[in-house]
């Protein structure tokens, strides 16, 4: 045969006519999933319009997930640990109930923004405003990353300080983790990204500096 079918989400990595100078073989985007591969060399190579569609359904949403979280986790880990070990630090050793008392809360507010970021917000991508993933995520760590924070143990986030320190980093945090879930879904452009990375970063940066 002389024809190589490729998938239609990757026609932006292929080159057709430079393919066939080169190899002499005609590339035919074939249909967005490879169940459908089947049907369409039975349709004659044509598409019906179902075959054009990409879907990005809970179920594939929540297997994407894990991508994002054990990264996100293994970086999380060790400073809520540092920040536990420097909270509860004395001359006579490590208080494990001070370090609690002392991080406790933010430790539970991080972990909280990093659940929040890498898993709340690909499962609820259709209901949360915005199209940008990073105002998505920021919206829903203001929500669910922070406010609780007011709610937790007799030690909360006590001092406006602390209270806008919280405010500020854990929706940051968990804005970016939403933002790095982009390159798992097949309908953001690299222009896209692009233009939220402009705004997005300079904001990360300053919010992490101010906190």
């Amino acid at each position: 045969h002389t024809t190589v079918i490729v998938p239609q989400l990757g026609a932006p990595g292929v080159d057709a006519h430079r393919v066939r100078e080169l190899t002499g073989f005609k590339v035919r985007f074939g249909p967005v999933y490879s169940r459908d591969i089947g049907a369409y060399c039975e349709n004659a190579c044509k598409k019906t319009a179902s075959m054009h569609k990409a879907g990005f359904s809970l179920i594939e949403r929540l297997v994407l997930i894990p991508m994002e979280l054990v990264p996100a986790l293994k970086m999380y880990l060790p400073v809520a640990l540092g920040l536990l070990v420097l909270s509860g630090l004395r001359p006579e050793g490590i208080l494990f109930r001070e370090a609690w008392e002392n991080a406790g809360v933010y430790v539970l507010c991080g972990l909280g923004a990093v659940v929040t970021g890498a898993c709340l917000v690909p499962l609820l991508l259709p209901v949360v405003p915005f199209r940008s993933f990073a105002l998505k995520g920021l919206l829903v760590g203001i929500v669910f990353g922070s406010v609780p924070a007011y709610f937790l143990g007799d030690a909360p986030l006590n001092g406006i300080y602390h209270q806008a320190s919280a405010l500020l980093l854990f929706p940051l945090v968990s804005s970016f983790l939403a933002l790095q879930f982009t390159g798992t879904t097949p309908f953001t452009g690299q222009s896209g990204v692009k233009k939220e990375l402009r705004y997005a970063l300079p904001l990360y940066i300053a919010g992490g500096a101010a906190s």
